[in-house]
């Protein structure tokens, strides 16, 4: 009695190390990498990596490109220069494309997702005034604000205040 039930104890365990070495064997050769065919970075992905490059990454460097998806999506520290730099260097790629139009319309180059097209209120509380339940006690959000910075189309960097650029 005691021997069969040894050697069903031993034969289970050798069934369960079996199992978990088939397992790990199927799930590491299910990681192999897939060789994407990505298309080289266009001229204007060129010219903005080379003005600005810690802030363009290309998903050819694996790497850098890792690092970026996993990190806090807001917490790059950037300037308004780098900003202004990249609004001029758009700008002027749209101008040149404008003028090859023979009808004049552009197709849009690409698009770049801001803080306005998030589906949880952000600065967009301040739409309405920025009446809420805390507008008694605080104010409104709009009575809040002092300034901005404001990067133009022309690349020029600029305040909208209530005594500088009023009409921004």
């Amino acid at each position: 009695m005691a021997s069969q039930l040894l050697f069903t104890s031993v034969a289970t365990t050798i069934l369960i190390i079996i199992s978990i070495f088939i397992m790990r064997h199927l799930r590491l050769s299910s990681k192999k990498l897939v060789q994407l065919d990505l298309p080289e970075p266009t001229k204007l992905g060129q010219i903005l990596a080379s003005a600005l490059p810690n802030s363009v990454i290309f998903p050819h460097d694996v790497s850098t490109f890792s690092q970026g998806i996993n990190s806090y999506w807001a917490k790059q520290d950037r300037n308004d220069g780098e900003l202004s730099t990249a609004i001029g260097i758009l700008k002027g790629k749209y101008n040149e494309r404008a003028k090859e139009s023979a009808e004049g319309h552009v197709e849009p180059l690409f698009a770049i997702r801001g803080g306005g097209h998030s589906p949880l209120s952000g600065a967009a509380s301040i739409a309405g005034g920025g009446l809420s339940f805390f507008s008694p006690r605080y104010g409104l959000v709009c009575s809040n604000i002092i300034s901005y910075q404001i990067v133009l189309a022309s690349s020029i960097l600029t305040t909208a205040s209530e005594s500088e650029n009023p009409d921004l």
